[in-house]
């Protein structure tokens, strides 16, 4: 990853044309995890939010100046049944620079999938199943992930 430039209290990473993909906020409660999620448009966004308030997950739309500090263009977030802080985001900033990893590598770019993997876990996986395939419209993955850890859900929220 390549260390981007940040106010004191962040630190964000680049992994390819995006301006960031990853950051570390100081200012959050020691813990907090937060996973963001990218959808297609601002339509796809506001129907996302109306889907999860349908669904009685409250949804707060977020202020510009966070939107700002994501590096997006609108901004949603919501808490999952483990309580895990999830942000919904249309419009994400390409940067003005060419991408240059902190390390030598060989051609890897993240592309539209992102980072592609986060683990996350659950006290009920009945629960995160019905939020994350019923109500986000994320699918089962096979392979490994299910072997080696029970159900793995993979995004594809948008």
């Amino acid at each position: 990853m390549q260390s981007v430039d940040r106010a004191s209290s962040m630190r964000a990473f680049r992994m390819d044309d995006r301006k960031q993909r990853l950051f570390i906020d100081r200012t959050l409660v020691p813990g907090t995890q937060v996973f963001g999620w990218e959808v297609a448009n601002a339509a796809a966004l506001d129907s996302l939010a109306a889907r999860l308030e349908a669904a009685g997950v409250a949804v707060k739309r977020e202020p510009t100046a966070l939107s700002d500090q994501r590096c997006v263009t609108n901004l949603i977030s919501f808490v999952d049944p483990a309580g895990n802080r999830l942000e919904a985001f249309h419009g994400a900033q390409i940067a003005g620079t060419t991408f240059k990893p902190g390390r030598d590598v060989s051609g890897f770019r993240t592309g539209p999938q992102g980072m592609g993997h986060t683990l996350l876990t659950f006290p009920d996986i009945d629960a995160a199943l019905a939020f994350y395939k019923d109500l986000l419209g994320f699918r089962i993955t096979g392979g490994w992930a299910r072997r080696a850890y029970g159900r793995s859900i993979r995004s594809c929220c948008g």
